[in-house]
């Protein structure tokens, strides 16, 4: 819940609703900084020790590692995800 907590606005009456907020508004931004290309921005969502596991590829380590895979996919022609 940690890492979410920058996101949290407002007064939720549980804390099922301020998780789901949470995960919503990260979401909205992890899109549209996607969409538009904005890698600083998007790597800006990972932690600094974050992983993440591409499809069949092997895990990728570290917010600058997630940085030059993120710009590598855009490269490829890569601008949407579903």
């Amino acid at each position: 819940m940690k890492i979410f907590s920058k996101y949290m606005r407002g007064t939720p009456t549980t804390k099922k609703q301020t998780f789901r907020y949470a995960v919503t508004e990260v979401y909205k931004k992890f899109m549209s900084a996607a969409k538009s290309g904005d890698v600083d921005a998007l790597t800006g969502l990972y932690t600094d020790d974050a992983q993440i596991f591409p499809p069949d590829n092997d895990a990728v380590s570290g917010k600058d590692a997630i940085r030059e895979l993120a710009k590598a996919v855009r490269g490829m022609g890569i601008h949407e995800i579903e």
